[in-house]
This record gives C-alpha cells, sequence and structure tokens, in this order.
C-alpha cells in the first residue's frame, strides 16, 4: 500500500459520516409531486475517494490480484452470485424508476470492489490497519460528536450543508424533534442525515475503536487522548439522540464482548455496568419515548405491511432495487403531517421486497463465499504460520461484532442499506471482519 494510498484510506474513514454529494435531480425522483430523497442519484465525496483507491489499486498490481482473485472464485456461488447480480440489473431497466435502479446497482458494484480492496489490504500478521484506522476515526467520532452537542445545545445547524452534509436545522423543519425541557427539541445529527444514523455510527466507531487498539501494540500520546476523548464525548452524544436501536446494538455488543472475556470476575463486572447503563437509560428517556415512539412504531407497522404485500405481488425480482419508494404508494399510506415516502424500516424486508426470491439466492450464495473462504484462511494461517486456531478465530469473531450490530440495527432501521454511512460500515466491518484471516 503506497503512501497516498494510506492518506485515501485515512480521510475515507473520516468521511465515513458525511453527507455531502452531488444530486441529480431528476423527473423520475418526483412521485405525485414529491420529491423522494432515496430515489436521487447521489455521487458522495466518500465515492470519489474509494474510486481514486479503486484506481491507484488496479493501475499497479491490482490487475494481477484481481486476475488471480476471479481465478480462484470461479466457483458456484460467484457464478450465481454474477447472474443474478445480472438479472436485477435487467429488472431494474424495467423498473419504476429505472435511473434510480441502475444507480444503485452501480453502487453495489463499487462497494463489492471496495471490500475486496479492504479484504486484500490488511493481514492478522500485519498490524498496519491499526495505525491507518485509529486516528482518522477517532477524529471522526470526536468531530461528529462536537458537531451533534453543538445542534442539541444551540437548536440549529453550525454550518449548513457546505459542513460536509449537515443537515440545514431550524425549528420550523420537518426533522427529528422531540418533546423534553417543555418543547420541542431538534436532535443532534452530525453530518449525517438523521440521528439514528449518527448514533449508529458512534455506537460502531467506539467498538471499532476498542477493537483496533486492544492489540498490545504501543500507542502514541496523541492517540492515546485522541481515544479517550472519543469514549468520553461519544456516549453523551449517544444518549442525547434518542437511537434505541444503537443503543441495543451497542449493548448487545459490550454483552458479547463480555462474555469472551476469559476472566469470569471481569465477565460478570463487565456485564452488570453494562446492564445498569442500559437500565439507566431506558429509565431516563422513558417518558419521552412514549411519545416519540407512537407514531414510529405505527409507521413501521404500516411500512413492514406493505413491504409484505409487495413481497407477495413480486416474489421472483421484486419491484427492483431502489424501488421501494416509488411503488409503496400502490400499497398502502403512511399516516403522517406531510407524505411520508420512506423505504420500510427493516433492511430484510426492504431486500425481499426489492429483490425477490432472487435476492435472497444472493445472501446465500455471499454467505456461503464467506464461510467457504474464511475457513481456508484460518486453515492456510494456522499450517503456513503456526498460527494459534484459537487466535485466528477469536480476532474474526470479535470484527464481526460490528457486523451484528448491523444486523440488529437493521431490525428496525433501514439506512445500513439505503445511506450512504450505513453502507460504508457494513462494508468496512464486512472487509475487516474477512481481511483478519487473510494469507
Amino acid at each position: 500500500m503506497t503512501k497516498l494510498e494510506k492518506w485515501l484510506f485515512q480521510i475515507l474513514v473520516f468521511l465515513v459520516p458525511t453527507n455531502l454529494a452531488y444530486h441529480w435531480v431528476t423527473k423520475e425522483a418526483y412521485i405525485s409531486g414529491v420529491l423522494v430523497d432515496y430515489l436521487i442519484p447521489k455521487l458522495y465525496i466518500s465515492d470519489i475517494v474509494i474510486l481514486l483507491l479503486l484506481i491507484l489499486y488496479l493501475g499497479k498490481k491490482g490487475k494481477r490480484k484481481l486476475g488471480n482473485w476471479l481465478k480462484q472464485n470461479t466457483k458456484r456461488s460467484t457464478w450465481v452470485i454474477a447472474t443474478i447480480l445480472l438479472v436485477l440489473f435487467i429488472r431494474g431497466v424495467t423498473s419504476t424508476v429505472p435511473l434510480a435502479s441502475i444507480w444503485y446497482w452501480i453502487k453495489i458494484l463499487e462497494l463489492f470492489l471496495f471490500y475486496l480492496w479492504v479484504q486484500n489490504g490488511f493481514k492478522i500478521n500485519d498490524l498496519r490497519f491499526k495505525n491507518l484506522l485509529i486516528t482518522p476515526l477517532s477524529l471522526a467520532i470526536i468531530f461528529q460528536s462536537l458537531v451533534g452537542l453543538y445542534q442539541f445545545v444551540a437548536q440549529k445547524s453550525l454550518v449548513g450543508y457546505i459542513l460536509l452534509g449537515e443537515t440545514n436545522l431550524t425549528t420550523t423543519s420537518v426533522i427529528a424533534k422531540v418533546p423534553l425541557l417543555g418543547r420541542l427539541m431538534i436532535l443532534p445529527y452530525g453530518t449525517t442525515p438523521h440521528p439514528n444514523v449518527l448514533a449508529g455510527f458512534l455506537a460502531i466507531g467506539m467498538i471499532w475503536l476498542w477493537l483496533i487498539t486492544r492489540f498490545k501494540v504501543k500507542l502514541k500520546p496523541y492517540q492515546n487522548l485522541l481515544k479517550l476523548v472519543s469514549f468520553m464525548l461519544a456516549p453523551v452524544v449517544l444518549v442525547l439522540s434518542q437511537a434505541v436501536s444503537a443503543w441495543l446494538a451497542l449493548g448487545l455488543a459490550i454483552v458479547v464482548i463480555g462474555l469472551g472475556k476469559t476472566n469470569s470476575k471481569q465477565r460478570f463486572r463487565l456485564l452488570i455496568v453494562s446492564g445498569l447503563a442500559l437500565i439507566a437509560i431506558f429509565l431516563v428517556y422513558r417518558s419521552t419515548w412514549s411519545v416519540v415512539s407512537s407514531d414510529s412504531i405505527t409507521r413501521r407497522i404500516t411500512l413492514n405491511q406493505i413491504a409484505w404485500e409487495m413481497i407477495k405481488d413480486n416474489p421472483l425480482l421484486g419491484v427492483g432495487l431502489n424501488n421501494f419508494t416509488a411503488r409503496m404508494s400502490e400499497y398502502g399510506q403512511v399516516q403522517a403531517n406531510t407524505r411520508f415516502l420512506q423505504p420500510v424500516h427493516n433492511v430484510y424486508l426492504l431486500w425481499l421486497a426489492e429483490t425477490g426470491l432472487a435476492g435472497l439466492l444472493i445472501i446465500f450464495a455471499v454467505i456461503n463465499y464467506l464461510v467457504k473462504s474464511g475457513e481456508k484462511r484460518v486453515v492456510s494461517n494456522v499450517k503456513g504460520r503456526k498460527m494459534k486456531m484459537g487466535t485466528v478465530f477469536s480476532t474474526s469473531y470479535l470484527f464481526f461484532i460490528p457486523v451484528l450490530m448491523l444486523l440488529i440495527i437493521g431490525l428496525v432501521d433501514h439506512y445500513p442499506l439505503t445511506l450512504q454511512t450505513g453502507q460504508l460500515m457494513l462494508v468496512l466491518s464486512l472487509g475487516l471482519s474477512t481481511a483478519l484471516i487473510k494469507t
């Protein structure tokens, strides 16, 4: 990895929670006169960094490595994935909003190539990833936390969209607000499109930070300081965000980490502390949730029902990638003050509604590929480097925790599939969890 690639990767990590993008607003993005953000093709600033990394990679030894990868993976699962993706591309061309579908298909291809870049960039016996991640990740957590704190205290945006895509927050905007301190309060957004996304990034970012600093490699003084500040600020903003899904995901991650402790006393203490913290958070915000969650839960139930109807009507190929919002009015309406056109808040129902049985087959094929390739790499690491099998499995297991967190969040939210921040967190988590058992 060249010095330029390292710099670009660190910039990308910092830009993960960034919502700044160039929007191509077309007539297709309007549904019954309402502009639907999810149907607008966008080129994010983070996309540009990814494309530069891929160009540099393919321009050097990447062509040979990519060729070797294709030779080694011309198996049934790979052909199944490629064939179904081609079918989904064709389905997208014939969908209600073909441009949105094709753009999303290109996004999947981009993220897949970036996943291969991550997977081929780091190894279990090479801790370079630690130094590449620790500083930009800490800075991103601190920056997002400070921006979020300012937004909550000042009840307005810091600069606006030019600040890495910061949402323009005003008391009259249609944004996330909760009754608090006797009035409606704007929740912290950071530079993400929603408080839930900010909370998800902070929760997963803290786990990433813990994972990449758990190895016994000496940190520089400023890195230790950045880590400390990150863990001081992020929990505060995480609580203010009111994002229950992120809290539950973080709580589950702590429990999983605690269960992995070899010292039973440490395990017990960690589980007790995490349990008490979650109970305290629940008690503090119980009254607020009762006001906010009723509408939120009703919307989610309605969206789930719409998704099921879509799946029933389009069981084989779905309605087309990224076409849920374009077709949802045919299956029902969500009760809200303004017209509510959003994807179903469940990534599993969303994927099935848009891709049908074909998408389900892709998921099975991808899981099969990851499991089979992971087994081979573990065996190769153990035989070739005389590493302990337990070390290889435990390291990979720990780095799969952020993936598990996103899977939990995906039960009640859609951003791991629909928004840039969620997509990048998913790809980076998958890439690191499989790269760590790479030969």
